[in-house]
């Protein structure tokens, strides 16, 4: 699927988004969060601003190593910022989203950082993701979110390659409930939308499925 984030008409629009991450604008929220080998932090700030009865919320997660430099910076046009460290082949990755109709992948070693947002998001139809759900052995990840206003879906997506954008998806589920988690590699529980506990298992799914 195409991906946008080259494209001059989404390179102005995040231009004129800018505009909002002033420090006048940035709230006394602030989170903050360690990779999993510790040599790594993501503080997320929040910024907000008004012109007359709308509200614009947006965020921006700073990415920093053991010595207090700084790794990445993600400006993030929405003030809900999810995020999953992953680790895969003695690497570090955070994984995000500088558009929340999309991902953004960072290597945290070298700083490289590669974000994908589908056509579909001039027109507010990108999926949006809401959680991550990941084990460290495993080339699967677990998405929860929706298209704007729609049903929540689990999206099931191939992170084999976290550097190759965008991600294969293999599977999607809704309605559902909640989403329980990995029990290995290959399989997850949900409740479904009648509160019974499923478990799949990833391997019985053909691999047939487009990107979205």
């Amino acid at each position: 699927m195409k991906n946008i984030v080259h494209e001059n008409r989404f390179i102005a629009e995040r231009k004129e988004e800018f505009y909002f991450y002033q420090e006048q604008n940035k709230t006394d929220d602030r989170d903050e969060s360690h990779s999993p080998s510790g040599r790594y932090k993501l503080v997320i700030e929040y910024f907000e601003y008004e012109v007359g009865i709308r509200h614009y919320g947006y965020s921006k997660g700073i990415i920093t190593d053991s010595k207090n430099e700084i790794v990445a910076v993600i400006d993030r046009n929405y003030d809900y910022f999810p995020y999953c460290w992953i680790e895969k082949d003695s690497k570090e990755y955070l994984l995000c989203g500088i558009d929340y109709q999309g991902y953004t992948i960072v290597e945290l070693k070298t700083g490289l950082t590669m974000s994908y947002v589908p056509k579909a998001a001039y027109e507010g139809l990108g999926f949006c993701w809401a959680a991550m759900h990941h084990k460290i052995e495993n080339d699967k990840l677990a998405v929860e979110g929706c298209i704007w206003a729609q049903e929540y879906e689990i999206v099931i997506y191939d992170i084999g390659n976290p550097l190759e954008l965008p991600y294969k998806e293999i599977m999607r589920i809704s309605p559902y409930e909640s989403f329980n988690g990995w029990i290995n590699e290959n399989e997850f529980e949900y409740k479904d939308e009648d509160y019974q506990v499923k478990r799949i298992s990833v391997s019985d799914f053909k691999d047939d499925h487009d990107y979205i």
